[in-house]
């Protein structure tokens, strides 16, 4: 890529090559993003303002020995662009811009569709696997520092987000907030693959528990909790409801989950459901966690 250009995504230099084709592409990229952006203003020169792109390739960054490439150090990366609209444009909704937590989300859905879990169980709660976190140091040249994050997986850092640096766009000649990220797939190349699933054919069957716990407890380890050691039966549990208030002990709230059981080679009996309730229950209890009457 062009030197001046890959300045504005590293203070590092980046790697000059011997005999360039050209001087737009005289060194080697230490970023996905620069040819990302020049996707988004070709999109926009032509009035398509919603863009969604992602890239999947190397970069290189280290320095170059004139004996071999010992100083080189080649790393797989997936890097993404959004910006414009959140919706296609629609008569139900008026338009509303993406902003960095559409992207956040996206990371997170990626990473998910990956096999890596976003949280870990411990004994009573969950603990963050997947963090996003405030730049330690000035952040990255080419994100906004207020509008940007370090992404870490189990404490090591493995990518960033951001909404792109003004200074950026404006020599990229780019319009409207624009959100990037980068991701080091090193950290997520030996995850799980998805798998598809087939539907079961057999009932699916819901409990509802109206559960009264302390305030201080968290919905995340509540979750937790009713999911340690959960059967395989039990398909998802959801909270669809919370109220303090009248009747409602001072120091504890109401909070209403949703528990879906199902097989998929037979159909569930009462007694089962009974049973895998009552342990529910239990380790509720332990955790002073009571059903509401």
């Amino acid at each position: 890529i062009d030197p001046e250009i890959a300045s504005l995504f590293d203070e590092a230099p980046a790697i000059a090559l011997a005999n360039p084709i050209s001087s737009e592409m005289a060194v080697m990229r230490q970023s996905l993003w620069p040819g990302l952006l020049s996707a988004v203003k070709y999109n926009q020169s032509r009035q398509q303002t919603r863009v969604r792109l992602f890239e999947l390739g190397r970069i290189f960054t280290g320095s170059l020995n004139a004996q071999n490439l010992d100083g080189v150090q080649e790393t797989d990366q997936l890097a993404a662009v959004i910006c414009g609209s959140r919706l296609p444009e629609q008569w139900a909704e008026k338009p509303m811009a993406v902003d960095f937590f559409d992207l956040k989300g996206d990371c997170e859905a990626l990473l998910q569709a990956m096999g890596l879990a976003l949280t870990a169980q411990g004994a009573a709660y969950e603990r963050p696997v997947v963090t996003f976190r405030a730049p330690t140091q000035a952040g990255h040249k080419a994100l906004h520092p207020g509008q940007s994050a370090d992404i870490e997986i189990e404490g090591h850092l493995c990518g960033r987000l951001g909404a792109l640096h003004p200074a950026v766009a404006e020599r990229f000649d780019l319009t409207g907030a624009i959100f990037l990220l980068e991701l080091n797939l090193d950290a997520v190349k030996n995850r799980r693959l998805p798998a598809n699933r087939s539907r079961s054919r057999f009932p699916h069957i819901r409990r509802d528990l109206a559960l009264l716990k302390p305030v201080a407890l968290t919905a995340a380890e509540l979750l937790a909790i009713i999911e340690a050691d959960r059967p395989a039966c039990l398909q998802s549990v959801a909270i669809f409801d919370r109220y303090t208030g009248a009747g409602i002990e001072p120091g504890f709230e109401s909070v209403a989950v949703k528990l879906i059981f199902q097989e998929s080679e037979r159909t569930l009996t009462d007694d089962e459901i009974v049973g895998i309730i009552s342990n529910i229950r239990a380790k509720l209890a332990q955790h002073h966690i009571q059903l509401r009457t």
